[in-house]
């Protein structure tokens, strides 16, 4: 019995393991119809990445932690350090002895020792050539020797945020101690898209070196997805590294520009017998990267920011207007209706970001004097917004409604407008002066009317008294 039960549950895991290999997708599953909906298995690829420039958030990812070996993408760190070194790129240097130290079978630019060329020539045939004799020639112009030059590379990853990579030479030739991650990759690479002088190497498709002795040597790029005549085309695709070796498999660090927004793949190990899977799988992760984008048109992204810029208030608005006077603006007329801007979709912070560039390159200016009333349509202002690259978009600010102004109501001012005059200083003076005269002029009145009146008051009794007197003798008359 407890053997059958045995026989029950390894029959059972068999099955369970058949379904899941079955429903696992494949490369072959993935379709350009859906680009959302890629999923680990769509990639050849053993580790792979893609990440946003801007705010450096990982889009997708398949194994991007695990170490893996990175082969020619070490050029990367190679350049980048090149750059940071502040040899002048216009400076004729001299190849070291070193740059014939590589091993057999390496990739050359070719440059021989002893030879002389501009540092920004060796860069360049480093970089589009992935000559290793170039990287050992980078590594000691700028160190002095390679082992320093190495030191500096780890010293570097390490300041970058690297958690799973270390250095052990500057070209990427296979050894044991020599590895990263497609994280980390990206992250050195995010770093050195910050150089403008990196992201014109990496995307040139070709170059001219001036090399002592021999003359011009031209290099190309070995990044198919910039070649307009390979099936592997992608139009927006700006560089920028592939590498090879057996260990490392096929792998490239690309880059891609969407309307400005730039993101970043790492494709680690595709089938070392392959050279086009590495190209499919970027495509994969570019493809997918371009969903995670919502785009903003010039207007849409306006309205978002318009209360911050351009909300005003109306004087002399009506009582009952429902907003309290405030008005809102409208663009009108604008120069230019087809700018617009990727913005990363469920990304509070790329929004935020997006919104503060917007505002911090717009300018307002009002014209209207603010006084209702308002008609809606009615020129407000002027809108001026200068875009990281191309022409200045202007237009109009226009009432978004109209406002009502609030009834007129006659005052004491109205009808004496000479009230007004009350206020000014000196008007103030002069009829406080004013009222002092006439104030002096009724009291010297009143004295005169009181000394008047006591001086009939006198008179009267004066002749009251003496008809007093004058009464007695004519009594005395009668009665004789």
């Amino acid at each position: 019995m407890r053997r059958r039960l045995v026989a029950i549950w390894l029959v059972a895991l068999m099955l369970f393991a058949f379904a899941g290999n079955a429903l696992a997708v494949s490369p072959a599953d993935w379709t350009a119809d859906a680009p959302q909906a890629l999923e680990e298995g769509h990639l050849y690829a053993q580790s792979a990445l893609v990440m946003d420039f801007d705010t450096g958030e990982t889009l997708f990812d398949k194994d991007a932690r695990v170490r893996m070996h990175p082969a020619s993408t070490t050029k990367i760190m190679t350049l980048l350090l090149g750059l940071e070194s502040g040899i002048d790129l216009d400076a004729v240097i001299t190849i070291p002895q070193e740059a014939a130290d590589i091993p057999k079978g390496s990739s050359l630019v070719p440059v021989n020792p002893g030879e002389q060329m501009t540092f920004r020539d060796l860069l360049y045939g480093m970089m589009l050539a992935s000559g290793n004799d170039g990287a050992n020639a980078v590594a000691v112009l700028v160190s002095g020797s390679i082992p320093a030059f190495v030191e500096r590379m780890n010293q570097r990853a390490l300041e970058l945020g690297c958690e799973g990579t270390h250095f052990n030479n500057a070209h990427g030739y296979t050894e044991d101690n020599h590895y990263t991650t497609a994280m980390d990759l990206a992250r050195i690479t995010r770093a050195a898209m910050q150089n403008q002088v990196f992201r014109e190497i990496v995307a040139s498709k070709s170059y001219t070196m001036n090399v002592s002795a021999r003359g011009q040597v031209q290099v190309q790029t070995r990044v198919t997805m910039m070649d307009s005549t390979s099936g592997y085309y992608y139009p927006q695709c700006i560089g920028i590294k592939t590498g090879f070796t057996n260990a490392a498999g096929q792998c490239f660090v690309g880059a891609a520009d969407f309307q400005g927004r730039t993101v970043i793949s790492v494709v680690l190990r595709t089938a070392p017998e392959d050279v086009n899977q590495k190209w499919l799988d970027t495509r994969k992760l570019f493809d997918y990267a371009r969903t995670r984008y919502a785009q903003y048109g010039i207007v849409a992204l306006y309205d978002l920011v318009s209360s911050q810029l351009t909300d005003v208030m109306i004087s002399n608005a009506a009582e009952n207007d429902p907003y309290g006077g405030t008005l809102s603006l409208k663009l009108a007329q604008l120069s230019n209706t087809d700018y617009s801007r990727l913005v990363l979709t469920d990304s509070p912070q790329d929004m935020s970001n997006t919104l503060n560039a917007f505002v911090g390159s717009t300018t307002i200016e009002i014209t209207d004097d603010l006084t209702a009333p308002i008609t809606e349509g009615e020129i407000i202002g002027n809108f001026r917004f200068q875009p990281d690259e191309g022409e200045i978009i202007s237009g109009y600010l226009v009432a978004s409604r109209s406002v009502e102004e609030q009834p007129q109501t006659i005052s004491l001012r109205d009808l004496f407008p000479f009230l007004d005059d009350l206020n000014k200083p000196a008007v103030r003076m002069w009829i406080v002066i004013l009222l002092l005269v006439v104030l002096l002029l009724v009291i010297v009145r009143i004295r005169r009317t009181i000394r008047r009146n006591r001086r009939r008051r006198r008179i009267y009794e004066s002749r009251r008294r003496a008809a007093q007197r004058r009464r007695p003798a004519s009594n005395q008359r009668r009665m004789r």
